[in-house]
């Protein structure tokens, strides 16, 4: 993968932390089985996603802090502005950078500066 390599996945409906798990093992294995010596980014499609579990919040903090070293930027796209500040919550938790957008267009640009 090069610097500009994007790993996306979604999230749909309510959010639960074994949800979660389960997709941010997709972005693992993607991670492991890329050249793991080169960085990535991460797009999070949140836009069908409902709500949230607090465990699931916890658990994404937690993956952004052990993922510091593989994963460049997250970008999460969702049209919950509430959210936008707990994504800014979470960036400032897992100290990875991390921003949310509007629309995956506007998300993939900024992944790839």
């Amino acid at each position: 993968m090069s610097q500009g390599s994007v790993i996306a996945i979604e999230l749909v409906g309510h959010l639960s932390a074994e949800a979660l798990e389960q997709r941010l093992a997709v972005a693992r294995r993607q991670l492991e089985s890329s050249r793991a010596a080169l960085r990535c980014n991460l797009l999070v499609d949140a836009l069908n996603m409902t709500d949230y579990d607090n465990a699931a919040r916890d658990a994404f903090v937690r993956f952004g802090a052990e993922q510091r070293k593989r994963v460049r930027r997250i970008a999460i796209v969702t049209g919950n502005r509430l959210w936008m500040m707990v994504i800014a919550a979470m960036a400032l938790a897992s100290g990875q950078i991390m921003r949310g957008f509007t629309t995956r267009e506007a998300a993939n640009a900024w992944l790839h500066e």
